[in-house]
């Protein structure tokens, strides 16, 4: 009967929306990677800034223009090896342009501020972004799905070293690499895992499991980074490398994620592989769907939805391949959504076009 409901449901028609096709998906979003079941996208980002130049936020808008016409050379003269970016300044890019950069994690909300000389570049594949003038001159950053902390490491760093040939970064031979943030300064890094956690939050477990975390010093923060909240069960599990050794620290949240990765695969095994959980579980699906086919929902519920959902295909309850959930968290797009208490025109337009991209994915998988 469940089943039967799940597929009269998908049978309502929704109309196509529109997508941006400026730049190419993110390969986290549609791509698989190991311990994808829990990991949806490991990042690693290196902050860089050019040597005789002041800090974006104390910089004059000539010397952030200037920023940015050095690295976007610097990228077309290294291209063979970087390969082949997708380019364009913010000046080129409006408001929809801007929220599908943020919902596919390629930019911050801090890199929105009106201020001249920001750029972007990304990767044809979808897996490494290059910003500049964000917190500091340069942001290079590789996304890629599933538990894969070595191998974001390595593209970032060879697109570092690329740039490196023909760019000047601030150095200090005691501190490391000079960076906006006191915190960063060193190596210039951070790397984050972005895990759903939904079965240890179901059962009260999550924040016994997430302060054992932050004991082994990762922090701990939501789907769109420094100040958003564990929204759908999804959170960031993140560290800066700071002046540490680099090795250490990437061992160090490799085994915070995998102690994370395991306790979530166990509260899944105690709670849903018996036929008492398993019923649970199929009924909070069948509402997910059933409200999202009923009814046009905010970013943040939407991404309510979108985490039982895919626990259920996770579990075998709902069919359909889980890489294909990775981009429903994109099309929920919480990071873009307005203050809750004040709804505005835009809000609710966003309601309809998300629930509806979301939507049009179930049909075409279920």
């Amino acid at each position: 009967m469940a089943r039967r409901r799940l597929t009269e449901l998908l049978n309502v028609s929704t109309s196509q929306p529109l997508a941006s096709a400026r730049f190419p998906r993110p390969r986290w979003a549609y791509d698989d990677g190991p311990d994808s079941d829990v990991v949806i996208s490991t990042r690693y980002r290196i902050a860089r800034n050019l040597a005789g130049m002041p800090f974006p936020h104390r910089a004059s808008d000539a010397e952030r223009r200037r920023v940015a016409e050095l690295v976007s050379e610097a990228v077309e003269r290294g291209q063979t090896e970087l390969g082949v970016l997708v380019s364009a300044s913010a000046d080129e890019l409006n408001r929809d342009d801007f929220d599908w950069l943020i919902d596919r994690r390629y930019v911050s909300a801090d890199w929105l501020i009106a201020r001249p000389g920001r750029w972007i570049g990304v990767a044809t594949d979808g897996s490494a972004s290059i910003l500049t003038n964000e917190e500091d001159h340069i942001r290079l950053q590789a996304i890629l799905p599933g538990l894969l902390v070595e191998s974001v490491r390595q593209t970032c760093i060879r697109y570092a070293g690329i740039l490196a040939t023909t760019l000047q970064f601030s150095r200090n031979e005691r501190i490391g690499f000079l960076t906006a943030s006191l915190a960063n300064a060193g190596s210039g890094v951070r790397v984050g895992v972005l895990m759903h956690l939904a079965a240890l939050s179901a059962e009260g477990s999550l924040p016994r499991h997430l302060d054992a975390a932050l004991a082994t010093g990762c922090s701990v923060r939501g789907l769109y980074g420094e100040g958003s909240v564990g929204t759908g069960s999804f959170y960031q599990l993140s560290t800066g490398l700071g002046r540490a050794d680099e090795r250490m620290q990437q061992e160090r949240i490799s085994t915070t994620a995998r102690y994370l990765i395991d306790a979530e695969r166990r509260s899944r095994i105690e709670q849903f592989s018996n036929p008492d959980g398993r019923r649970y579980l199929t009924d909070a699906a069948q509402r997910a769907v059933e409200t999202l086919f009923t009814q046009d929902v905010s970013p943040k519920i939407l991404l309510q939805q979108v985490s039982v959902m895919r626990l259920a295909i996770a579990q075998g309850i709902l069919p359909g391949p889980l890489t294909r959930t990775a981009e429903w968290v994109v099309m929920a797009g919480a990071g873009a959504a307005g203050p809750t208490d004040v709804e505005t025109s835009r809000d609710r337009f966003e309601a309809v076009r998300r629930s509806a991209l979301v939507r049009q994915q179930l049909r075409d998988i279920i």
